[in-house]
């Protein structure tokens, strides 16, 4: 069967070469910067070559490898970069501020990072066009569905039928197969040097995120307890409350302009509340601005869909740039919520959707988030089986570094799917 492919795979076997041409347009843009300004006291090899070091460190550490997803390499590097000229900024201070003005070396750093940030652009883009992305054309993939082992009695003699099938394709596709016939395919495709692609379960997931450990002579994986804990959980935290008071701050303009005209509209209430679950089941009440006429869901609520004819005139303006979510800041505040999360959702949606998919109540693990990983790398019609697995990559796969990513491709995504309606 051939249909259109949209599997994109970032190439990572050039990484490294793109870590030492990063690394190596630091260094220019570092020399060119400061090579002159260093007093003759202090020894500007030595703080270059700490700068070097401290760039190599960022640059090639903590990144996975087994990542094929779009802008999370190229995210990555950018915040590294952040972080590396954060940290340089506080080094040159503690060198310097006895012979140049601390506001100087704040500005002459903050220059070197817009050129640090730019030459990650330039260099991933040049990269990427010859050998970053590569989405193989339909007529090369075979996809086998699961459907096809259903249709014959005997799985045996579908596997054979797909095995001699396979032999005028270079890619295939397994579309949500049993453990027994995904294991003999991959079998196969490993020893004839087939690429291939798989839909992910939650076993996949669990699996991915586990340690390597040993047991006399035989590798065993390991998997610790699910969800985030101890300094992890403590850091999260930290970073919650210091994001959510600085974007509150910054927002009061919008938070003011919004809620008049909300008023002036239609005279409602200008906070739409409802209950919601968020770690461990527990409920909170969520806040949102109203972006629907009073009353409109009546007596049970109804889930949004696009276009909604309830929405009111500011009600559509404030849901298609998302401000309609910026009260849930007083959420995280009072820690019913994090920033990065699965989406919170209605008690009653939860207890029907666990009794299809059990595994649903992981979601609850952790808390509830403003933004998380299904809503940037899904859509507005993903499904509910989607967004579960990319809800659980997200706690199983949990950092600091992961959540900043996620807040920028939020930005990112509400800006893109803006220009695609425009």
């Amino acid at each position: 069967m051939i249909k259109d492919n949209h599997v994109i795979v970032t190439k990572r076997r050039y990484s490294g070469l793109k870590t030492l041409l990063i690394t190596l347009a630091f260094s220019v843009e570092f020399c060119l910067l400061f090579m002159n300004d260093f007093p003759e006291k202090i020894d500007f090899v030595y703080a270059f070559a700490v700068y070097i070091m401290l760039a190599l460190i960022f640059l090639s550490s903590s990144n996975d490898k087994k990542t094929y997803l779009r802008f999370e390499n190229f995210l990555t590097h950018i915040l590294k970069c952040i972080g590396l000229n954060v940290l340089v900024t506080i080094y040159l201070i503690s060198l310097l501020h006895k012979y140049m003005s601390v506001c100087k070396i704040i500005v002459d750093m903050g220059i070197l990072m817009f050129a640090n940030i730019l030459s990650i652009a330039v260099i991933f883009l040049i990269i990427n066009k010859y050998t970053g992305r590569k989405c193989p054309e339909a007529k090369r993939i075979l996809h086998i569905y699961k459907e096809r082992f259903e249709q014959q009695d005997n799985v045996d003699e579908a596997l054979k039928e797909i095995k001699k099938e396979m032999e005028g394709y270079e890619y295939v596709y397994l579309h949500n197969l049993s453990s027994r016939a995904r294991k003999r395919l991959l079998k196969y495709c490993y020893e004839h040097d087939k690429t291939v692609y798989c839909t992910a379960n939650l076993s996949d997931v669990l699996l991915r995120a586990s340690g390597l450990a040993q047991d006399i002579d035989t590798p065993v994986y390991y998997c610790t307890s699910f969800g985030i804990g101890g300094v992890s959980a403590t850091l999260k935290r930290i970073f919650d409350v210091m994001f959510s008071l600085l974007l509150l701050i910054v927002a009061l303009p919008i938070f003011i302009v919004v809620a008049i005209s909300i008023k002036l509209e239609d005279g409602g209430s200008v906070i739409y509340k409802q209950v919601r679950c968020t770690k461990n089941m527990k409920q909170f009440t969520i806040y949102k601005f109203r972006s629907m006429a009073e009353n409109s869901e009546g007596e049970q609520a109804k889930l949004a869909i696009s276009n909604d004819k309830r929405l009111t005139k500011v009600g559509r303006f404030i849901r298609r740039f998302k401000i309609d979510e910026l009260p849930q800041f007083v959420n995280i505040l009072k820690g019913d919520m994090s920033v990065v999360g699965p989406r919170p959702e209605r008690p009653e949606l939860i207890e029907e959707a666990i009794k299809n998919t059990p595994e649903f109540v992981l979601r609850t693990k952790v808390k509830a988030g403003l933004t998380g990983y299904a809503q940037v790398r899904g859509y507005y019609n993903t499904g509910f089986k989607e967004k579960l697995l990319w809800d659980l990559m997200y706690i199983e796969n949990f950092s600091l570094m992961l959540d900043f990513k996620i807040i920028l491709m939020t930005v990112f995504t509400v800006f893109s799917e803006n220009i695609r309606d425009d």
